[in-house]
């Protein structure tokens, strides 16, 4: 199973599961894709991503992970660091361009 769920989380695994889901959203949205896209283009299902997206705590195995990122064209580790720092990179990176 590529979705794992858990009855209880500690407050800090239940936030860092979130922040990986808001992730994943902010790099669909830049992308111009739904969800439906998404899954289509990960190969998972319409419902994972939507879970994953979604305010609740949902554990993702390194492969789902990985075909996100895939699907998303970025790396997987910008799945897991924090929007503020994607944010400061992409504003360096626009300030270089022509």
């Amino acid at each position: 199973s590529i979705i794992y769920t858990k009855k209880s989380y500690t407050a800090e695994e239940a936030q860092f599961l979130k922040n990986i889901g808001f992730r994943i959203q902010f790099f669909r949205k830049k992308a111009g894709f739904s969800q439906e896209e998404l899954a289509e283009r990960s190969g998972l299902s319409y419902s994972t991503i939507s879970h994953i997206e979604s305010t609740s705590s949902y554990t993702l195995s390194m492969l789902a992970l990985h075909r996100i990122a895939k699907a998303l064209e970025v790396e997987p580790y910008q799945l897991l660091i924090s929007i503020k720092s994607l944010s400061l990179k992409y504003k360096q990176e626009a300030k270089l361009s022509p």
